[in-house]
């Protein structure tokens, strides 16, 4: 089929709100030639991820779809080429448990179609008519025509505050997400139509090119889903890998690495190797898991248990509010 650019409705950020999805679907005017447009980012947070990716394969049977690719799909795809990576720490603290627990069986194991995996790994970077560039997070302050998918991933999956503030003319209207605002957000350069469903707000479409939107609110709470441990009494799944986290303690930072986590708790080792604890059972911590370039994911907990291994002192941290607690307001 053959894409209509004078009658496009774009999405953005459903992020796992597979319900408030379907019942936008039923709001718009769909017409048998109309283009869909998805700016990314439809896993995570929400409790349903799966059923979001079902709605989108079965919306490409019918009409004219172009799906880009969000932040949140690209640590997805890390996340299931190396689960022990700290980009799938980032991706399980981002909203990303959620996600697995969607793909999971009832032995815990995350099962994913091969349909869902081929439309992850087909996902574009970014889609362009004559008016306007389509993308997920924004620009670099280059021309279009220049833009690179070696050179500027990071960019269009990523970027906030740089873009948002640019003054530089692109010559194309920026359709964009990712940055979530309580209305839609329109500039002279831009357009925003990330409306934080998944934040308690509402999930928008933009119907172009007579720049008309549509929106259905949340009306419900979103919690947050994991995937179980079978074999074990844990409330959660525990991935293995070695992930920088960094503690404040009397006003220092110090840095420690997991042995496991999970997104109920970590188990950490002392990097600097310490003779004596620093921390103690019953202590509240606060810090920071790993250092992406991108976001940093916070977290408070509870020292609960301290095993003096050979190569270190370590300790078991239950949490007590994680990143996802972190990310329910993102606006004041």
């Amino acid at each position: 089929m053959s894409l209509n650019p004078d009658d496009i409705f774009v999405f953005s950020d459903i992020h796992g709100c597979a319900n408030e999805f379907k019942l936008l679907l039923n709001k718009i005017p769909l017409q048998p030639t109309s283009t869909l447009v998805f700016l990314g980012d439809y896993i995570d947070r929400g409790d349903d991820s799966r059923e979001v990716i079902e709605v989108i394969l079965d919306l490409k049977k019918k009409y004219n779809v172009v799906c880009l690719m969000g932040n949140h799909e690209e640590l997805f795809m890390h996340f299931l080429e190396d689960s022990h990576s700290a980009q799938a720490a980032t991706f399980i603290y981002n909203g990303g448990s959620t996600t697995v627990a969607s793909y999971g069986n009832e032995k815990g194991e995350i099962v994913i179609p091969d349909d869902h995996l081929e439309f992850f790994q087909n996902l574009e970077l970014f889609y362009e008519t004559d008016q306007h560039f389509f993308v997920h997070a924004g620009v670099p302050d280059v021309p279009l025509s220049e833009i690179r998918e070696e050179d500027h991933q990071s960019h269009l999956l990523w970027i906030r505050t740089p873009f948002l503030k640019s003054k530089f003319n692109w010559g194309k209207t920026i359709v964009h997400g990712h940055t979530p605002h309580q209305e839609v957000e329109i500039t002279e350069q831009r357009i925003n139509i990330d409306t934080g469903c998944v934040y308690n707000n509402k999930l928008t479409a933009l119907h172009l090119p007579q720049k008309n939107f549509y929106s259905v609110s949340l009306n419900r709470s979103i919690k947050e889903v994991v995937l179980r441990d079978h074999t074990s009494q844990r409330q959660s799944v525990r991935f293995s890998g070695i992930i920088p986290v960094y503690i404040y303690i009397k006003g220092l930072m110090h840095q420690f690495e997991t042995i496991n986590y999970s997104v109920r708790g970590l188990y950490i080792r002392d990097v600097i190797q310490s003779e004596k604890e620093i921390l103690h059972i019953g202590d509240k911590v606060i810090g920071e898991i790993g250092r992406h370039n991108q976001d940093v994911l916070r977290f408070e907990g509870k020292v609960t248990r301290i095993v003096d291994e050979k190569d270190g002192i370590c300790y078991a941290i239950n949490m007590t509010k994680n990143p996802f607690d972190f990310l329910s307001k993102p606006w004041g």
